[in-house]
């Protein structure tokens, strides 16, 4: 027969003589409190923070008349008793001399007592020692386990350069130091990386977990992974999931700060916005402009956007064209901008273009996309600073 017991806990063990509910109850039944014997209590760990034990010993059948009831007691009280709400007891009523009982779902953070006890035909109950119970001190790691089920995608706001995936949670025991996503663009999983999160793992029945700076419509192979600290690992199913295409007018971020879970910091960290979709092509805007005066060159230009060296490109003159209808009339984009605090719109000025003078070597060509006028100034500049807005291109 199991009892369902539910008390706070912690655990621990030692052994037995007796005591009675009053000395002048008849002592006759306290004899046999020494035929009643517990052999050993076997801890199991449950899921979250609980375990279960199983009580197993002998007792002598046919104890006397004199004794209407025997057993054992669990407590969380070292001299609880049979009639309080702290104890649980077991009355020994089997067919042969051995018994075996078990006691569910106790708290590891609790304290317990075991008793044995017999109770005379008058009502007088006597005791023996009660025993602290003391689990093992491997206990969490010797039945450490770890299963996780079900995995999904959960939503996620950039969707086509990062994936987050959920999953059930079954943990029972010692808690891994480190978990995270594992993903590979290939099944067996050559070449993957693996993310690590912050959150510490807990006793809980579900977890999230996310890669970022990923490649844009792409197949990935993804599992979740948990390390112990004696570097076992733990692994779920593979689960495939494959990036969106980001939509004209999206932020796209680039650099792990910018992957962040707030919405309004998500929009003032994110260094550029998508501009264009081509079939293989996507084009990317710096959302700010960026004034220097050092002399122009033709091609890709290093530069250092929040912090991080980056290869981007100059505009040409067309495609700040371009830009400047996008920001008029495309509704998404319109839509996204408003939100956008840095975000600069492009103005009344000129902006550095990709694009040489065919006349002068010495000059390059700037263009102002309000006024649809373009001038000519030269590479190196002996005064004043050139006005950037830089592109990013991307292939997928």
């Amino acid at each position: 027969m199991k009892v369902n017991y539910i008390i706070a806990l912690l655990l621990f063990v030692s052994f037995f003589s007796c005591d009675k509910d009053s000395d002048n109850l008849d002592p006759t039944p306290e004899t046999y409190l020494n035929k009643i014997s517990i052999d050993d209590v076997a801890y199991e760990l449950n899921e979250y923070e609980s375990f279960n034990i199983t009580v197993t010993g002998n007792y002598a059948q046919n104890i006397s008349d004199n004794v209407e009831e025997s057993g054992i007691l669990l407590s969380t009280l070292e001299n609880g008793k049979i009639d309080d709400n702290t104890s649980l007891s077991v009355n020994l009523n089997t067919t042969d001399n051995t018994f075996s009982h078990s006691y569910d779902d106790m708290y590891r953070t609790a304290t317990y007592y075991i008793n044995t006890y017999v109770k005379g035909n008058n009502g007088a109950v006597y005791y023996g020692t009660p025993e602290k119970l003391v689990p093992p001190s491997t206990l969490l790691h010797d039945q450490r386990s770890l299963t996780f089920s079900n995995l999904s995608t959960l939503a996620n706001a950039y969707d086509y350069v990062s994936i987050k995936i959920g999953a059930d949670l079954v943990l029972i025991g010692e808690i891994p130091t480190t978990y995270g996503l594992e993903y590979s663009k290939n099944e067996d999983f050559t070449n993957s990386y693996k993310s690590i999160e912050d959150e510490a793992l807990t006793y809980q029945n579900s977890i999230s977990v996310s890669a970022i700076e990923l490649s844009v419509n792409t197949k990935y192979y993804v599992r979740i992974y948990a390390i112990y600290d004696d570097n076992k690992e733990v692994k779920s199913e593979t689960f495939e999931v494959t990036t969106a295409i980001p939509e004209v007018g999206d932020l796209f971020p680039i650099q792990p700060d910018e992957y962040i879970t707030d919405v309004t910091t998500q929009i003032l960290t994110s260094s550029y916005l998508v501009y264009k979709i081509d079939a293989t092509v996507i084009t990317l805007v710096s959302l700010s402009e960026y004034s220097n005066s050092a002399t122009w060159t033709a091609g890709d230009q290093t530069v250092e956007i929040r912090g991080v060296t980056q290869t981007v490109q100059r505009p040409t003159e067309a495609f700040l064209r371009e830009m400047y209808t996008i920001e008029d009339t495309n509704s998404r984009f319109a839509l996204n901008k408003l939100t956008l605090v840095y975000f600069k719109y492009l103005r009344d000025k000129y902006y550095a273009t990709s694009e040489e003078d065919t006349n002068d070597n010495s000059k390059t060509i700037e263009y102002n996309p309000v006024t649809n006028t373009t001038r000519l100034v030269d590479k190196n500049l002996s005064s004043g600073e050139r006005v950037n807005r830089y592109v990013k291109l991307l292939n997928y």
